[in-house]
């Protein structure tokens, strides 16, 4: 991780504790469990204990760390914080009163654990914003009308060569290559926003309609990888069960049908929203376009995070002033509008893409060396 994203996530979390001060609904719960712990009858201790969680289900419920985009989350998952917030840590605190509902002692004494490493992780949040701002060291917050589209690279893709890294750039430029172009932009050179390791990362500045179409695309991916997920969650049952391969390949192979219609689709949307008007070339683009939504999809399969990151949007309104231009607004909306499937189509726990290159598209690795 750099040290500006470092930045930017310990600023949101301590935001989020200040304003919604989850941590001190915590202190009062592990309180009203001690007083039950005394006084099982007690009335008021009752009623703390009860005010208390449903304030805490009411604010971790609704944490803007579980909207935080898949790099984002990976990085609070490496530094082991991510059970400290959100759904997670509300996860934690019914756990600990679903087991000890008849035990308010024991509920008192694992709550107040928990609590104990909260307000420890509190210290180390307000003591990282504050050397980080004392140091100068900037974030990596994108303002409004600012796009961003992110990859994560596992290391064993390139087997941590730079020379494979390096060609593994120019993929990534080549992937968003047709999406440009459709976008009326050309292919320019592509600016690198910020690079990161541990797995290497690569942020790439986006203009916004390259960024609204490969949020579309990503949403749409994620929208197919849940009915491959159950079908391959169906196979794995079956498979148990003895059923014969004859039986069971129909189904790989209708999973690489849904793959490749769903290419199919999203490349026609996407030509559809294009301004170009030569034939000829939407033609050309169409099949390269395929190509490199293949090319996504097999690399999400392999343990790739992509995100598409743009910054939040100022309220709009007759009587409210809106710098943005109405056409980078619609893609602010439209991005901001597929994080959640992002979200999905990157948390997967393991591959459910198993994708054969479609026909058409056979001699393309030729195509695109010579592009």
């Amino acid at each position: 991780m750099n040290a500006e994203r470092l930045h930017a996530i310990v600023d949101v979390l301590k935001k989020e504790i200040t304003e919604t001060r989850y941590p001190r609904h915590l202190k009062g719960l592990v309180k009203g469990l001690e007083g039950l712990a005394e006084k099982p009858a007690d009335p008021k201790s009752q009623r703390q204990v009860d005010a208390e969680i449903q304030s805490l289900r009411r604010i971790l419920s609704n944490s803007v760390a579980d909207d935080f985009s898949p790099i984002w989350r990976r990085e609070i998952e490496a530094m082991e914080i991510a059970d400290l917030v959100g759904n997670a840590l509300l996860a934690q605190i019914e756990a600990v009163l679903d087991a000890n509902d008849d035990a308010p002692d024991a509920a008192a004494a694992q709550m107040a654990q928990i609590q104990g490493v909260v307000e420890r992780f509190i210290g180390a949040v307000n003591g990282a914003a504050s050397s980080l701002h004392f140091f100068r060291i900037g974030d990596e917050h994108l303002n409004p009308g600012d796009f961003e589209v992110g990859f994560m690279i596992p290391r064993k893709r390139v087997n941590n060569g730079l020379k494979s890294l390096g060609e593994e750039f120019v993929a990534l430029q080549q992937l968003l290559g047709p999406f440009s172009e459709l976008a009326g932009e050309n292919r320019p050179e592509v600016n690198v926003r910020a690079i990161s390791s541990s797995e290497f990362q690569v942020f790439l500045i986006a203009g916004p309609t390259i960024a609204a179409s490969v949020a579309y695309a990503l949403d749409r991916l994620a929208s197919v990888y849940e009915r491959i997920l159950h079908i391959r969650l169906m196979e794995k049952e079956l498979a148990k069960s003895d059923i014969p391969d004859t039986v069971l390949d129909p189904l790989s192979s209708h999973i690489e049908d849904l793959i490749a219609v769903e290419i199919e689709a999203i490349t026609e949307a996407l030509v559809d929203r294009s301004t170009l008007t030569d034939e000829g070339r939407l033609n050309e683009l169409r099949t390269e376009l395929r190509m490199e939504l293949a090319e996504l999809a097999q690399r999400i399969e392999q343990g790739y995070n992509v995100e598409v990151r743009t910054g939040e949007l100022p309220e709009g309104g007759k009587d409210q002033d809106d710098s943005l231009e109405p056409s980078a607004r619609k893609a602010a909306e439209s991005v901001l509008e597929a994080q959640a499937g992002i979200r999905s189509l990157n948390a997967a726990e393991e591959p459910g893409l198993s994708l054969k290159q479609p026909d058409d598209l056979e001699g393309t690795e030729e195509q695109r060396a010579k592009e």
